[in-house]
């Protein structure tokens, strides 16, 4: 990614983060495992789905759904209190975080046009696929974890009750990589840093 695409995604992420209220600590006010976690912009890593068009506007998409993805690993770290304070960096050396959270995500971006609302949602199989590292900021490893998405993970419908309508598919995309991020968040992020490998 080069430097100003670099800018202008991390200004879209802290954009998607203002006016979010953030729960430093959970609950029970009991302390965070961390001071300070820092999280790398997330990936999106688009899949082949046969019968599916090209997009023209992939590189838009792509951004558009790492960004999302990034800015839910922020909220999900602060929601759930994981840390006291949460970095956004271009890549882990950069931290000033002890470790740092790195994700992508896999998923088609385009579907042929039969597949959509109720029916989509009713497919079998992972439609949405993700990892995640918790590493130093010398590279390593603390801990991974992994998510698999179902079809039916998010909703394809839009609209109320009496104004059902078919969810645009890039709003399905959306709700897909926020989901994921969350999950691959929660999975490491309150891993003990002492547990690290080489």
């Amino acid at each position: 990614m080069k430097a100003s695409g670099l800018t202008r995604f991390l200004v879209t992420v802290l954009c998607l983060l203002l006016g979010l209220s953030s729960r430093q600590a959970d609950a029970s006010g009991s302390k965070p495992p961390l001071p300070r976690i820092a999280v790398a912009p997330f990936r999106i890593e688009p899949q082949p789905f046969p019968g599916a068009p090209s997009r023209q506007d992939l590189d838009v998409i792509t951004r558009h759904l790492a960004a999302e993805a990034t800015a839910q690993a922020v909220r999900t770290l602060r929601e759930r209190g994981y840390a006291k304070d949460v970095e956004i960096v271009a890549r882990p050396p950069e931290a000033t975080a002890p470790i740092v959270i790195c994700g992508v995500v896999k998923l088609p971006v385009a579907l042929p046009p039969h597949i959509a609302g109720v029916d989509a949602g009713r497919r079998h199989g992972a439609f949405a696929t993700g990892q995640v590292t918790l590493v130093r900021t010398d590279g390593t490893v603390v801990a991974t974890g992994s998510v698999r998405l179902g079809w039916g993970a998010v909703w394809w419908i839009a609209g109320g009750p009496k104004d059902r309508r078919l969810a645009p598919l890039d709003a399905v995309l959306a709700d897909f990589a926020r989901k994921a991020a969350d999950r691959l968040v929660r999975q490491v992020a309150g891993r003990d840093p002492s547990a690290a490998t080489p």
